[in-house]
């Protein structure tokens, strides 16, 4: 039984890694992408005045995020087996390179004023 409850927390953690490695990539691309009329971008603004540093910002919802999805996750997925732990583990793996893809991409386009 206890196995189970490990398989269950792994999977969340991993659920939660997920959604916590999107949001991070998504949210560092609309911070540049994303101007107010003036030029002046408007999330990492918001970041930086929250939380006083957008990085900073970014950390702390990226947490949420984590936190959030993982609980859904432990909360309402059935028992996982290993083989879907195997898969997921896979699937973070895959996130977290096209997430480093991405944002190199982004920010070599950016640099060359080609956005």
């Amino acid at each position: 039984m206890e196995s189970n409850k490990n398989y269950r927390l792994t999977y969340a953690v991993i659920m939660g890694a997920i959604g916590a490695a999107i949001f991070v990539v998504l949210i560092t691309i609309l911070g540049d992408v994303v101007k107010n009329p003036a030029g002046g971008a408007i999330i990492k603004n918001w970041l930086k005045d929250v939380h006083y540093h957008h990085w900073i910002g970014k950390g702390i919802w990226a947490g949420i995020v984590m936190v959030v999805l993982g609980l859904f996750s432990f909360i309402f997925k059935s028992v996982p087996t290993i083989e879907s732990i195997r898969k997921l583990v896979k699937v973070l793996s895959w996130v977290l390179v096209l997430g480093s893809v991405a944002l190199l991409a982004f920010f070599i386009l950016e640099y060359f004023h080609l956005l």
